[in-house]
Formats: structure tokens, sequence, C-alpha cells
């Protein structure tokens, strides 16, 4: 449609400077730096001497959990250290700086346009940095599906031996056993794609587990996955088994992070070391369980590897693979510990 006159030069102009101004925000977008200030290593040592020491039965201290105080105190940087730390982020142009409630770090603002090159440590204050960490606006870009399929239905891997039933027996938990603390809660968390399949769950739980309830199972934050990909279905299995395994017990599935990075390049450790600096400030929907899928085999591959073992049966093989989930007490209730295992996975499509 035509524009005429002085009209349209005005709503042309309107539209260049308001793009203009777009473009110069843009530029001077805001990120975040997040610098971990050296923990005391007295107090490092003190927290590993009790973190045995509370998990021990035999011991008098069993079960008397520190608090996020407690932990806090022991672990926090001095005040040198965070000095040197916050005057260096402000001398590079950081704003908004502050000092997170764990006392060990620091998160600041920094703008594109200056400052990100000069986030080299130097020599100056490399004796009070554990880490510097960046967190960039997510840059979404596709996945590539890879969800594996099982090779036939008639497959008697480790679903076809009983799944979920036959590994709590390996743990001498009864089927029907529910946790009765109201406070217990467990989380799953993962990256890119990771989130779970409700219908997937409502089948698993109708094949394995028809005591388990699915309202139970609840997000975190706003990503919920994406289908069909890799971390998707990861997260799915997570779900299934820690809320089979944990019966009765809230399951919060987190994903803070869904760069495709962090599935299929090298994005992995900056989103997880990014979580945890957020988990462990948290003061409250804190998991006692923590569950963390960093490496699995399917059951067909536990199949080939108990064909392989020498001096055991494949059945003696299958029987100590049923036991070895992440299903592990908590130690310290305000000090989140990721279990974390190489395991197999007992799909049950």
């Amino acid at each position: 449609r035509r524009v005429h006159g002085g009209t349209g030069l005005s709503l042309l102009s309107f539209f260049l400077s308001s793009m203009f101004a777009l473009v110069l925000a843009c530029a001077a977008a805001s990120r975040e730096v997040v610098v971990g200030v050296k923990q005391r290593q007295d107090g490092r040592n003190e927290l590993d001497r009790l973190y045995w020491e509370i998990a021990d039965i035999t011991s008098s201290r069993y079960g008397q959990y520190l608090t996020f105080d407690e932990i806090t105190n022991l672990l926090a940087s001095s005040a040198e250290d965070v000095d040197i730390v916050v005057n260096w982020l402000s001398g590079i142009g950081a704003k908004n700086i502050r000092l997170l409630p764990s006392r060990d770090t620091v998160v600041a603002e920094l703008e594109d346009s200056k400052g990100f090159s000069n986030l080299h440590i130097s020599e100056g204050i490399r004796n009070s940095v554990d880490f510097v960490l960046r967190r960039d606006p997510l840059k979404q870009s596709p996945l590539v599906p890879r969800i594996r399929t099982p090779k036939s239905k008639e497959h008697s891997g480790l679903t076809g031996q009983g799944g979920l039933p036959k590994q709590k027996a390996a743990y001498q938990l009864p089927a029907d056993l529910k946790a009765g603390n109201p406070s217990n809660l467990q989380m799953v968390w993962g990256p890119g794609s990771f989130g779970y399949s409700r219908e997937d769950l409502s089948m698993f739980y109708n094949t394995y587990c028809p005591l388990c309830d699915d309202s139970l199972v609840s997000f975190d934050t706003q990503h919920h996955g994406t289908p069909y990909q890799d971390n998707f279905g990861e997260g799915t299995l997570d779900v299934e088994y820690i809320s089979g395994m944990g019966l009765g017990v809230p399951t919060l599935v987190s994903n803070t992070n869904t760069s495709s990075s962090t599935e299929e390049g090298n994005g992995f450790g900056a989103a997880l070391l990014s979580f945890m600096v957020d988990l462990s400030n948290r003061q409250k929907n804190l998991p006692f369980v923590l569950s963390l899928s960093l490496g699995s085999l399917d059951a067909w591959s536990c199949d080939l590897m108990c064909s392989q073992v020498k001096g055991f049966t494949p059945q003696q093989c299958s029987d100590y693979l049923q036991k070895q989930r992440q299903v592990k007490p908590p130690l310290l209730s305000s000090f989140p510990l990721p279990f974390l295992s190489c395991s197999c996975h007992h799909t049950h499509h």
C-alpha cells in the first residue's frame, strides 16, 4: 500500500531510529560473570571428615546433617580474597557485583563491549580464584534426533528380566515401600533437550509401578525438554527409575540450560558448574538425592558385556548390574550431593 507525504517519511524515520536503538541496546547487552573465590582449604578438609563421619552408622554423629550456615562457615572465602575479586571485577567495568549467600562466589554483570577480553586470570588474582564462568545469552541451534530404538520386541535384556521390580528386589526394597517423611525431595537434572515424556512415564507406571503417582513429578524450571532428542530420552529414564525406586517422594525435573552445545558440543561442563553454583545457594527446595545421568549403557550393551565376562555367568553379571543405579541415601541434608554412576538403562519400549 502506498504511503503519501510527510506521514510516510515520519513512519520510516521512526522505524529506522527504533531499529538503530535496538541494535545499540543489543551491542551493549550485559552478560553475567560468575567467579568462584578460593575456599578455605582447612574447611574443605573438615567437611570431608564430617561427610564420612555423618555417613558412618557406627558414629555418634550419624545422621546429624549440617545446615546451610554450618557448611557456609566451613567453606566461606576470606574477606581478603573476596575484596581482591570484587576490586578486579570493578576494575574491568563490571556492574551489579554481589556476593552469593554461600560467601564463596561473586556474581557480576559485564557489557559485551568491554571487559570480556580482560577475563584472563592474572597473577595478581590467581591465588584468590577457583574458577571464572561466563554465562552467555542462549544461542539455540537445532539438535539432531538421536533416540535409539530397540532391536526387537523379543529382546530379553534387563527389562525383559523384570526391570524395576527386579532392581528393587536387588536392593531388598519391598515393592510397596513408600516414603513416610513429608520433607523428602529428589531431583533429576540435565541440559540441552533434557526433559521427560508424560506418556512414557504413565506407560512405565502401568507396567512396573502401579503404586507410583505421576502428580508427584514436576518441573522446577521453565525448560521442559525437546521430545525425540537424546537427552530427552535420558531424562525420561531418569524420572522413571528415581520415582519408581523412591516411591512416594516428590521428584523435581530440572533443565537450566537448553543450549545445543551442552548436548552436542563442549558446553556441558559450564552448564553443570553454573547449575551447582545456583543449587548450592538455594534456601528451599533442596533435594535429598540428585540424579545426574553422566554415562550409561543400554540394555543390549549390558547383555553384550555380561556375555564377555569370565568367571561369572551372564545371570550373575546381570544381577550385579541391577544394583548399579544411583540410588543411595543422602548424607548432608543441606549439601546436595550428586551420586554419579555409569549404569545400565533398562528401557521398556
